[in-house]
């Protein structure tokens, strides 16, 4: 650099500038400046007035002006033996860095020429960074990238907080973390500053000391002992010697060696790293030691366990973040893999990054896909023996074990009543003890009132749970006992009607799991129980999901039960799962369903005796409603009055009674369909009194969903008739009433009305618009047979 090139403004950065002062002030004062200290410089050196920077801070502007300020330049005025004040502190600092500048420039060229000259009689140069960093094992970390600039921040001297916590379950990339971030600290150390895209720069430090208490380290080629470790706090303490090289500093007790290190950490800008916290022999001792570090020492620690620092969590690779690993293993090793492979793998280990790397080595080491992804099982394998055991070992027959192994049983989150009752943990102390203990070793997860746990994890524990059968046994039971009680609770409702299933809405995944359970297991009365039940909110699905995939499971679970109920001659039963298969089949509507769905009518009438007189009546109406399906009116009437006829016969039958309301209920079902027919065929005046009085009688029993039902179909009368007006009244308050209640059916048979409504008053674009809606809700219901029509609306629209 040279007097005519030199523009300060433009080559001096605050990084440079504060790496000066803190010499500067630590060579003079033998302290570092405080926090408070660096605002006020920083803020300086912007050109930031006292109030500006007192505002930044959260700080008065008295307090800034009137005493840190002024104490900053006269320890500064100090140690550049000059006076400095806010106003030439800048310009000063700026000659100051030059002319070092000029000095090593000097000295450079002459070293070049001589190499015995004497370095120390210029200039001393910016020394690189003491560390005893290991090697890094990869290329590029991959994922976790919001992580490490949360550390980054905490690291930050800006921050007071002296230690950040790494947690996570094991292989979950801790160390490897914690390695990269150190490795960008000491690149940003040495080399004053490291431009990157973020506006933030990163800490940098003049000693970085990594210390591990890891004994073993699982390859591909096993598990291998680590040859040093660092066990104890005077391990801890060797580490930080020997990375200074202060061999010459021999003490003779604890307590003077503990001295010399707080003396040598007080001087220097330290990022102290403890790998494997938990595994520490001397745990409480090293925490009292981290608790009083000097404020120029930054701990950076990884743990499986809780530890009482602010904490960043690490749990699995995102399903995006693993797959690009997986991707960048295959590009190294040179391993042809396949997307379906590489989302198979990525499921089978759950996002871990450790085991993603050694399934990765296994299949380079010439093992099969098959055989890796099995090898990852623990029954097959030692994975997660080696990455559980030491965890899990010294829980055994604590509540914490039986929660583990209980938490293995469901797939989804699953709430602290339900694990109580399947881990048969009855005691309320023991339960949050071993919840808690759970946690802390980063073997579950707690979110949103839910325990939850990793696929490895919960492979690991199920393995646990088949090691011991009398527990399972008892768990199994518990689990489908707890689901009984859950479901008689908050199901069994009236599906015609709108109903809150927020409850088993969020126990679904769970429910579906129990109820295959017991069907794969032949437990006939807990599945028929259970499916009793649950079968209201498959309903109310209908209204709000695609039926078409949402009803796969069901209609597989009803051939079960049918079946088992026919080879144990439980008539009843059979009738009923025959009759409700056959009803789904005919809401869903395709040509095959239509076709099962006769079949399968016949054979519940068949049976229909054994039912009671309310379910022979909806049977009756449901397979009239086949018919209508299938534009078959008169056998739809037929059927109509047959339903029709066993209700009125009910009056007669002495040993047979229906209660008022479900006959009522019952009787405005038959009276929707005759409507319907009347309807679609066009005889408008008949159906327009059926639905008036289906209104009407609704209404004043309260059957919201059947009134808006009824409306939207007067609404569609209107529009044949030519009363436009009455039409969009009645269209507007359904569309209303369906949004509110998130009926989704409703709402697409209002907006097909809509746009009907629309094309009579000539609005054709509206009208498009409208068709277009209802199309995409039908499509989203899985509703086939009313999209098609839509669809032939639309046509009709456009002709």
């Amino acid at each position: 650099m040279s007097d005519k090139n030199y523009n300060p403004n433009n080559n001096i950065l605050f990084q440079e500038v504060l790496g000066l002062v803190e010499s500067l002030i630590i060579a003079k004062t033998g302290k570092h400046l405080s926090n408070i200290e660096l605002l006020v410089l920083r803020g300086s050196w912007k050109g930031h007035k006292y109030n500006q920077i007192a505002a930044e801070g959260g700080y008065t502007n008295e307090y800034i002006k009137n005493d840190i300020g002024p104490k900053l330049w006269k320890r500064l005025s100090l140690a550049l033996n000059r006076k400095v004040n806010k106003n030439n502190f800048k310009a000063i600092l700026e000659q100051h860095i030059y002319q070092a500048e000029k000095g090593k420039s000097i000295a450079n060229k002459l070293l070049s020429k001589d190499n015995c000259i004497d370095k120390n009689n210029f200039i001393e140069t910016a020394k690189p960074t003491y560390h005893n960093l290991p090697s890094r094992d990869y290329t590029k970390l991959v994922g976790y990238e919001a992580q490490a600039k949360r550390i980054l921040e905490l690291l930050s001297f800006e921050w007071a907080i002296p230690c950040v916590s790494i947690e996570g379950i094991g292989g979950a990339g801790k160390t490897t973390l914690a390695l990269d971030i150190a490795y960008r600290c000491l690149k940003a150390s040495n080399d004053i500053y490291l431009e990157i895209k973020s506006e933030n720069n990163l800490p940098f430090f003049e000693l970085i000391v990594f210390t591990s208490a890891k004994s073993h380290f699982f390859t591909a080629r096993g598990v291998l002992p680590r040859l040093r470790r660092e066990k104890t706090l005077v391990d801890i303490f060797t580490s930080i010697v020997r990375t200074i090289s202060f061999y010459n500093s021999q003490t003779k007790s604890f307590e003077e060696t503990y001295e010399q290190i707080y003396k040598w950490l007080a001087n220097m800008r330290t990022l102290l790293i403890i790998d494997n916290l938990d595994t520490l022999e001397e745990q409480q001792q090293v925490l009292s030691f981290l608790y009083e570090l000097p404020p120029t020492v930054k701990a950076l620690i990884t743990s499986r366990e809780k530890t009482p620092f602010n904490t960043v969590a690490l749990s699995s690779l995102t399903k995006t973040e693993a797959l690009i690993l997986i991707q960048q293993q295959a590009d190294e090793k040179q391993i042809d893999l396949n997307l379906l492979q590489c989302v198979q793998l990525y499921q089978t280990t759950g996002g871990i990054p450790a085991a993603i790397i050694y399934a990765m080595s296994q299949l380079a080491s010439g093992y099969t896909f098959d055989t890796v992804t099995s090898q990852l099982m623990p029954t097959q394998g030692d994975f997660c023996r080696f990455y559980f055991e030491s965890s899990v070992q010294p829980l055994k027959g604590k509540p914490a074990h039986k929660f583990l192994m209980a938490l293995s049983l469901f797939t989804k989150p699953a709430s602290a009543e339900a694990l109580k009752a399947v881990a048969n943990v009855n005691n309320s102390l023991d339960a949050a003890d071993g919840l808690a203990k759970l946690q802390q070793l980063s073997l579950i997860n707690y979110r949103q009132g839910s325990y939850e746990m990793l696929h490895l994890t919960r492979e690991y524990a199920l393995s646990e749970m088949s090691s011991n059968p009398e527990f399972e046994t008892s768990a199994r039971n518990g689990w489908v006992n707890w689901y009984l009680n859950f479901v008689q609770q908050h199901g069994r409702k009236d599906w015609r009607e709108w109903q809150d299933y927020q409850q088993l809405e969020g126990e679904w995944d769970n429910l579906t799991d129990v109820i295959e359970w017991c069907i794969a297991n032949n437990r006939y009365d807990n599945a028929c129980k259970l499916w009793q039940d649950m079968k209201c909110y498959t309903y109310s699905l209908a209204y709000r999901q695609n039926r078409l995939s949402y009803w796969d499971a069901p209609l597989l679970w009803l051939e079960w039960l049918s079946e088992a109920a026919v080879s144990r001659k439980d008539f009843a039963t059979a009738a009923e799962m025959i009759g409700d298969r056959a009803w789904k089949l005919t809401l869903m509507g395709q040509t095959q369903h239509l076709a099962l769905a006769d079949d399968l009518f016949v054979k519940a009438w068949q049976l229909h005796q054994y039912l009671t007189l309310e379910m022979q009546v909806d049977l009756a109406i449901h397979i009239g409603v086949w018919h209508i399906q299938n534009q078959q009116f008169s056998q739809a009437t037929h059927w109509l009055n047959q339903a029709q006829k066993l209700l009125d016969n009910s009056d007669n039958l002495d040993n047979i009674q229906i209660d008022s309301y479900i006959k009522t209920r019952l009787s405005l079902h038959i009276l929707y369909y005759q409507g319907e027919i009347y309807y679609k065929t066009e005889n408008y005046q008949e159906s327009k009194i059926l639905f008036k009085q289906i209104f009407t009688k609704a209404q004043s029993i309260g059957w919201r969903r059947a009134s808006l039902l009824a409306k939207d179909f007067l609404a569609d009368i209107a529009i044949q008739e030519g009363n436009l007006k009455q039409a969009q009244n009645y269209l507007v308050e359904v569309l209303q009433v369906a949004e509110n209640n998130q009926d989704k059916c409703s709402r697409a048979y209002t907006k097909r009305s809509l746009a009907r409504l629309e094309r009579k008053l000539g609005n054709f674009n509206l009208a498009k618009l409208w068709v277009y809606e209802a199309m995409n809700d039908f499509e989203t219901l899985g509703m086939k047979p009313e999209a098609r029509e839509a669809q032939a609306l639309l046509q009709a629209i456009e002709s």
